[in-house]
């Protein structure tokens, strides 16, 4: 949480600290933070994807049982909404390799734009925060009950 208060009000921080935060920054615009926290990231995804996706499928070329990749994976559900929906646009591989690229760095943005709202928003950083310090303890909490708890417990009583 120390970390939320430094980056959102650095001016009340600052007065506790050595030195003043403030002193001699500029505060970034939201064009930088964006290409910051989005732009280089979301750059660094679809390099690693052009990167694998042509030594796994131009230069190595593995056999789908020799090297299960994510895409043979999905691909291999046929009752999956997901696998209907990328064979709807064809039914070549190339092709519905072509689809699952593009969802997957679809996914990436979304997952990147959450991780921007949080920079920029101190309330949504601060409640994904709290979140994530909860679910462990309630998580953790719930499993030593069930496995070393009572033998009968029950956790809908409580």
């Amino acid at each position: 949480m120390g970390f939320v208060r430094v980056r959102h009000r650095p001016e009340l921080i600052s007065d506790w600290w050595y030195e003043d935060f403030l002193k001699n920054k500029d505060e970034p615009t939201i064009a930088a933070n964006f290409g910051w926290v989005f732009g280089i990231p979301f750059g660094i995804v679809v390099v690693h994807f052009i990167i694998y996706s042509l030594l796994v499928y131009l230069v190595f070329r593995p056999e789908r049982s020799e090297y299960p990749t994510t895409f043979y994976q999905i691909m291999a559900d046929q009752d999956s909404y997901l696998v209907r929906f990328i064979e709807f646009f064809s039914d070549r591989v190339v092709a519905q390799y072509a689809v699952y690229t593009f969802l997957y760095l679809v996914a990436s943005a979304i997952s990147l734009m959450l991780a921007v709202m949080f920079w920029e928003n101190e309330v949504t950083c601060t409640i994904f925060l709290c979140c994530q310090v909860v679910y462990p303890i309630w998580n953790g909490g719930h499993f030593y009950i069930s496995v070393l708890g009572p033998k009968n417990f029950d956790p809908k009583e409580y």
